[in-house]
């Protein structure tokens, strides 16, 4: 009885010490609830009801007297604004950002190192090393990646049937693609563009979609160290003028391009070869008919690569409470919470998958499950270049443009 009594006495002043732990962390000292601050440019209606319906109030819940603040910043404005506030004295304790910001967050001071965190979470082995290799610079990792995009090639069989092309041609090689291109593209008597037989320059990020054929090419943009250019070598000059002459062929300046409608345009049957992202299968079951079929090509010339776009999250170096700040990442990036985010932004889950993909939702869509596949095959980080707002937005985008 006197053991019991005593192991009793012990659980009590366990549990105690306990519940004292989570008040610190919980109050700031003074007595007030301590509310953090959440920035993101990641959403869509679904993400932004599943943030505020689900993610954020469960967390709430685990962590009395806590309250999560949510502002979703356009991406176009995302990094000026975290800028202006880091300026201010006014930065959130956690941003959700996007593949570019990576290098800049981490040479520029905005992103804490994660480094002793990971260590105690124990989770690090569980993602795939593709996605930790792009969040960490100089030894130190920055952000615990969240989700993946990529790009590939998606066609319409149905397009290809109809046009007397075999359905299950795959669409890989560069001169293959250039050639079906011209033979599925339609115009009218009067020029106007009918179905647009390929797109390969990614209008969403033009940059993005030169850059995709270039490793491809065997090309990169700069160099390791970054001391030099080579986005203008002779793999560059090549993969521009293959773009240059495909857009010619099949867009002349002096013919009328092919108009948008409140469908996207691949969705709609009107381009039969699309450069396209895994969220772009969300389109193509949302608006597309179900008389169309559609594949896959992950194409290549001198080699077979596909660039991950990992997103990420990481707590500011402004931030007045890091360690409660990291039990909303680990929250965050818990494996059903990652699941749940990824399947419904229609993403790649940076956690392993392996050979074999068990979840419902993706072996369902055949699409999703050829990106998962590749990017665990042949995926590799896209390129971290310093300032790399200004050297894509102001001067890489113009040139190509041109």
């Amino acid at each position: 009885e006197r053991y019991e009594k005593e192991d009793g006495e012990m659980k009590k002043i366990y549990w105690s010490m306990c519940l004292i732990v989570i008040l610190l962390l919980i109050f700031d000292g003074t007595g007030r609830a301590v509310t953090l601050r959440f920035w993101t440019g990641h959403g869509s209606p679904d993400i932004d009801k599943w943030f505020d319906e689900v993610l954020i109030p469960q967390f709430e819940q685990a962590h009395p007297g806590v309250k999560v603040e949510r502002l979703r910043v356009p991406w176009g404005e995302l990094n000026e604004k975290i800028m202006t506030a880091f300026a201010a004295g006014t930065a959130p304790d956690i941003v959700f950002s996007g593949t570019e910001q990576i290098i800049d967050e981490a040479i520029k001071g905005l992103a804490r190192p994660l480094n002793d965190y990971i260590k105690k979470w124990g989770e690090y082995r569980n993602f795939i090393s593709m996605a930790w290799k792009h969040e960490t610079i100089g030894g130190k990792i920055y952000r615990v990646p969240i989700h993946i995009s990529s790009r590939a090639l998606m066609y319409n069989k149905t397009i290809f049937k109809q046009a007397g092309i075999n359905p299950n041609i795959i669409p890989e090689k560069w001169e293959q693609i250039a050639e079906l291109g011209k033979k599925l593209n339609l115009r009218d008597d009067k020029g106007n563009l009918i179905r647009l037989g390929a797109d390969l320059w990614y209008t969403h990020q033009f940059c993005q979609g030169f850059y995709y054929f270039l490793y491809q090419n065997k090309g990169k943009i700069i160099a390791d160290d970054f001391s030099k250019s080579l986005f203008n070598s002779e793999a560059g000059i090549e993969t521009l003028q293959y773009f240059v002459n495909l857009f010619n062929e099949l867009t002349p300046p002096n013919l009328p391009a092919l108009p948008s409608g409140p469908i996207p345009n691949f969705a709609a049957g009107k381009i039969a070869i699309y450069v396209n992202t895994p969220q772009g299968i969300s389109d193509l079951e949302k608006y597309a008919p179900k008389e169309f079929e559609f594949g896959i090509a992950f194409p290549f010339r001198k080699s077979r690569i596909i660039q991950l776009y990992v997103n990420g999250i990481y707590i500011t170096t402004q931030s007045k409470n890091p360690d409660l700040t990291w039990e909303f990442i680990k929250f965050f990036a818990s494996s059903d919470n990652l699941r749940v985010f990824n399947n419904t932004y229609f993403t790649i889950n940076p956690r392993k998958f392996g050979a074999k993909i068990d979840d419902p939702f993706i072996k369902q869509r055949p699409l999703l499950v050829a990106f998962y596949e590749q990017a665990q095959k042949i995926g590799i980080p896209y390129p971290i270049i310093p300032n790399y707002g200004t050297l894509q937005n102001r001067i890489l985008k113009d040139a190509m443009d041109a």
